[in-house]
């Protein structure tokens, strides 16, 4: 059986996802689209998503209603599609809190600094990642999780982080 609470977070993740492939804050969607900025995260952390909201977040990025209720897939980006992981440890609290959800697209770019899921040598890490010369260094939020340099050696895939929710 679907809960009410499933469907607000799964419209919540999606419009997450809209805004931030869109390069907005919540602040410059709430000013597009006429909303309060609290009516704006409420909806992105699936507390709210109401009747109003919808109509006007369909206006804006010009989608029908259905795509807000499509699960984990986010759309594409150069024909590639956006993926989910689910959020398994603390280390970048508090940013990403274990038990949530982050949307990785394999197709964008990335430069020094962005956050990033990794996997290296077959261990999945969520990190913030920094280029230097020719290292390569992922660091945790968390003072308790070492940073991780990656070497010639390593099997290693890096997507750029493009959303995330609250589970």
């Amino acid at each position: 059986m679907i809960e009410k609470t499933s469907i607000k977070k799964l419209m919540g993740a999606n419009l997450s996802f809209m805004r931030t492939s869109a390069g907005m804050t919540a602040t410059e969607l709430a000013a597009a689209t006429g909303c309060a900025l609290s009516t704006i995260s409420k909806a992105e952390h699936g507390i709210t998503f109401g009747d109003d909201l919808l109509a006007r977040l369909c206006n804006y990025f010009a989608v029908d209603p259905v795509k807000f209720f499509l699960p984990v897939e986010h759309g594409k980006v150069d024909g590639m599609s956006s993926y989910s992981v689910n959020v398994t440890d603390n280390s970048m609290v508090p940013r990403y809190q274990p038990g949530g959800i982050i949307y990785a697209n394999p197709a964008l770019p990335i430069k020094s600094g962005d956050y990033i899921f990794a996997v290296i040598n077959g261990k999945q890490y969520i990190r913030r990642v920094y280029y230097f010369d020719s290292m390569t260094i992922l660091t945790a939020l968390h003072p308790e999780f070492s940073p991780i340099s990656v070497t010639e050696k390593d099997t290693v895939t890096i997507h750029k982080i493009t959303g995330y929710t609250e589970d």
